[in-house]
C-alpha cells in the first residue's frame, strides 16, 4: 500500500470522490471547476485543498441525498481503505439554493491528525461558458492506480476568463489566481478572444490588482500547496516578478479592440 503525503491524501479523495460521483450521479448534471480543474486537466503543479464544481437542473433536496448516499457508502468507504484512507467529521455545512458543501476531515492509517477537505457545488447559470467532456490526465490516475474518471470541466480559455475576473472583482485579490493565469499562458491558452470580450475597466483593475500582491501573500498562498520539487522552482521574489509582469505583458497585447 502507498504512503502519501497529506497533498496526495486529498488528491487521491477528490478523485475517488470524482469517480464515485461520475458513477452514481447523470455527468450532464455538474462541471469541474477551480483548481482541481486545473490540477486534473491542466497540470497545474497546486495542490487544491477542495474540489468545486458548478451544478445544473438537480433539487437541492435530491442531490444532497445522492452525495450523502456516496460518502457514506461502504463501498466508497472500502475504496478509501485500500488507499489507506480513512475520512471522518462530515458536515454538511450548507445547503441552499446557491450552493451544497459538505466538509471533512482526512486522516491514512499511519497518522492521526485529521486534515480538512471539502466538497462545494455552486449553482450558476454555466451555459454560456465553453466546457469538455473528457477524461483526468492519465499520469495522475495512474499514480494513485485509479481507472478512467471522465467529467465535463470548463476549457483552458474559459477558466482564464474565470480567473481575470475574479482578479479584477474580488475585495481581497488571490495570489493563487494570478498563478493559475499564468499557468494558462505557459500552456498556450487562447487567451486573445477572452481579453477582447472583456471591459477594458476590467483588465485595467484585474493589472493593478496584480501588481497590488506582495511576494509574502504569494508565499503563503501559493508556494505552500506546492511539492517540495515545484517549491524550489518558484520559492523566489524574481519568479513571482517574472509571473506577474508576463500576465501584464499578455493582458495589453491581447485586449486590442
Amino acid at each position: 500500500m502507498a504512503t502519501f503525503n497529506i497533498q496526495e491524501m486529498v488528491e487521491c479523495f477528490q478523485l475517488l470522490f470524482l469517480l464515485f460521483l461520475s458513477h452514481k450521479i447523470d455527468r450532464k448534471h455538474y462541471i469541474l471547476k477551480g483548481d482541481c480543474n486545473l490540477r486534473f486537466f491542466f497540470k497545474s503543479p497546486r495542490c487544491p485543498e477542495g474540489i468545486d464544481f458548478d451544478l445544473q437542473n438537480i433539487p437541492v433536496p435530491k442531490f444532497r441525498e445522492q452525495v450523502n448516499r456516496i460518502l457514506r457508502s461502504s463501498v466508497f468507504i472500502e475504496a478509501l481503505s485500500i488507499k489507506g484512507l480513512i475520512a471522518g467529521y462530515i458536515t454538511e455545512s450548507k445547503q441552499t439554493e446557491t450552493t451544497q458543501r459538505w466538509k471533512l476531515h482526512l486522516r491514512s492509517r499511519q497518522m492521526q491528525t485529521y486534515i480538512p477537505t471539502r466538497i462545494e457545488f455552486s449553482r450558476r447559470d454555466a451555459g454560456k461558458i465553453e466546457s469538455k467532456f473528457e477524461a483526468v490526465d492519465s499520469c495522475l490516475l495512474k499514480k494513485y492506480e485509479l481507472p478512467p474518471v471522465l467529467v465535463h470541466h470548463y476549457t483552458a480559455e474559459a477558466s482564464f476568463l474565470q480567473k481575470i475576473v475574479a482578479v479584477s472583482s474580488k475585495k481581497i485579490p488571490q495570489a493563487r489566481d494570478i498563478f493559475d493565469m499564468y499557468l494558462l499562458i505557459t500552456i498556450g491558452t487562447n487567451t486573445s478572444p477572452v481579453l477582447k470580450m472583456l471591459d477594458k475597466s476590467i483588465l485595467s483593475k484585474a493589472k493593478n490588482n496584480i501588481f497590488s500582491i506582495n511576494y509574502d501573500v504569494f508565499k503563503s498562498q501559493v508556494i505552500s500547496y506546492l511539492s517540495p520539487d515545484d517549491r524550489r522552482i518558484y520559492d523566489s521574489e524574481n519568479v513571482w516578478d517574472t509571473i506577474r509582469l508576463k500576465i501584464i505583458e499578455v493582458i495589453e497585447g491581447g485586449d486590442k479592440k
